[in-house]
């Protein structure tokens, strides 16, 4: 009895584990996330700034844009700071049920989430996350 109850505790935190490296940037993915408006857009002070055919070839659609953000793997700040940050951003605005965010995605397939109130999360989209993209780079 006392094994099986380890055995319970034990798979109840490895469950918890997995969660905190969970895929989406969102707590429930498929729950009404509707990518409302993108923009595209070139980070002020960066490399590009003073080129504008800098980032001509970085665009996503409303549907790569959600897929992006179902299919990422969100981390942590520390994480998302080691991560390659490119100046070429679609910045898509984003509504979940009654919750309104701003997800702003890099050309390196990072993105940075901005709720209300200076709340952020990141993610980071792997090659299998951009398969499910199908982004075509010409």
């Amino acid at each position: 009895m006392r094994s099986t109850a380890l055995v319970v505790v034990l798979v109840v935190a490895c469950s918890a584990c997995a969660a905190s490296g969970r895929r989406g940037g969102h707590d429930q993915p498929s729950d009404g996330l509707k990518v409302a408006h993108i923009t595209q857009a070139i980070e002020r002070d960066g490399p590009g700034d003073n080129r504008p055919d800098f980032c001509q070839d970085f665009h996503l659609t409303a549907e790569q844009s959600d897929a992006f953000l179902v299919n990422a793997r969100e981390v942590d700040a520390i994480k998302f700071h080691d991560e390659m940050w490119l100046p070429c951003l679609v910045v898509a605005d984003v509504r979940q049920g009654g919750l309104a965010f701003k997800a702003t995605i890099s050309a390196s397939f990072v993105a940075r989430l901005s709720y209300p109130g200076d709340r952020q999360r990141w993610l980071v989209c792997d090659k299998a996350c951009q398969q499910t993209l199908k982004y075509d780079w010409s």
